[in-house]
């Protein structure tokens, strides 16, 4: 009875951390082509103000910082999004190897009923 609750808890469990893995690398991906584009954009702005050949330097400063600040908020957030996946596949393993090692017994479980 226990080991067929376990299985039914393990069959429940493990599709929904499927689907948050997947979804989990989905914005990993966006966060890296965040990080990727504000590079861009970051470096667009210092070519801007190093050959401003203006009288008056072309004050970018304010925006460099607030793409600078940006960029280090995207990259804390993809450091935790990979320590959350990297928890998940942990999950995910050890919900395979239970359902896995499950499986005999619920098999048995069914041949004692009939």
């Amino acid at each position: 009875m226990a080991s067929s609750f376990h299985a039914g808890c393990v069959a429940a469990v493990a599709p929904v951390v499927d689907e948050i893995d997947a979804r989990l690398a989905s914005v990993l991906t966006a966060q890296r082509t965040l990080k990727d584009r504000l590079d861009v954009v970051s470096a667009a702005l210092e070519k801007i103000k190093q050959s401003s050949g203006a009288a008056e330097p072309l004050s970018l400063d304010p925006i460099s910082q607030k793409v600078l600040t940006v960029r280090k908020r995207v990259l804390a957030v993809s450091k935790k999004l990979a320590s959350v996946q990297s928890r998940l596949s942990v999950v995910e393993s050890g919900l395979r190897k239970k359902k896995e090692s499950l499986t005999p017994q619920v098999a048995n479980l069914d041949n004692q009923i009939q």
